[in-house]
């Protein structure tokens, strides 16, 4: 009874060791697959993503392009008008300021040509009034050098004159000195002359004693 018991609890333990290794394995190979599964579901969720964001992105760079083509279209089209509008105006602004030059100029010229002969008129005025004074200023100016020069010539003259009477005083002074240096001299070989005769005469009466 004991190993026909044993018996049929090892079966009943090999069928359920192999009944739960059955669901272990079950149960692995579900949670592989789904891993698996929500891999693949993510990947497929951002390629999707990525493809609808790369079709968005081309769709929006597409409406932008043709936005900004009307755009340049548009600003375009308002330039050339404009354009058009300013060179208009500015060849009508254009036309009237040669107008208005064209009778500024006139009336220039005539102001030129009054200018011209009042300026001819008063240069030959002046010219003559120019003329005139210089010409007395040039008869003052000659009337004043030549009394100036007078003036000098008399100082000269006097000066010279001066020179001349203290070249003669002085030449006077110079002979009187020489010959009262002469006339001193001559008294002095004098004295020396005769103190010599006085010494020779001593002499020859001491030796005529001696003897």
């Amino acid at each position: 009874f004991r190993a026909f018991l044993l018996e049929a609890l090892e079966q009943r333990r090999g069928n359920a060791l192999a009944t739960y290794a059955v669901v272990v394995q079950k149960m692995l190979r579900s949670a592989l697959w789904s891993r698996r599964f929500r891999l693949l579901r993510l990947s497929s969720v951002r390629l999707q993503a990525l493809r609808r964001r790369q079709v968005q992105l081309s769709e929006y760079r597409r409406q932008r392009a043709a936005a900004i083509a009307l755009a340049a279209a548009g600003r375009g089209l308002r330039a050339r008008i404009l354009r058009r509008r300013l060179l208009a105006a500015v060849r009508i602004q254009a036309a009237g300021r040669a107008a208005a030059a064209r009778d500024r100029v006139y009336h220039l010229r005539r102001r030129l040509c009054a200018t011209r002969l009042q300026a001819a008129v008063r240069s030959h005025r002046h010219r003559s009034a120019f003329t005139a004074r210089r010409g007395a200023a040039l008869r003052l100016q000659s009337k004043a050098r030549m009394a100036s020069q007078r003036r000098a010539y008399l100082r000269d003259l006097a000066e010279k004159k001066e020179e001349a009477k203290l070249s003669t005083q002085l030449a006077k002074l110079q002979a009187r000195l020489q010959a009262e240096m002469e006339a001193r001299q001559n008294a002095e070989r004098a004295l020396e002359a005769g103190a010599a005769a006085d010494e020779g005469s001593g002499s020859g009466a001491a030796v005529a004693g001696d003897g």
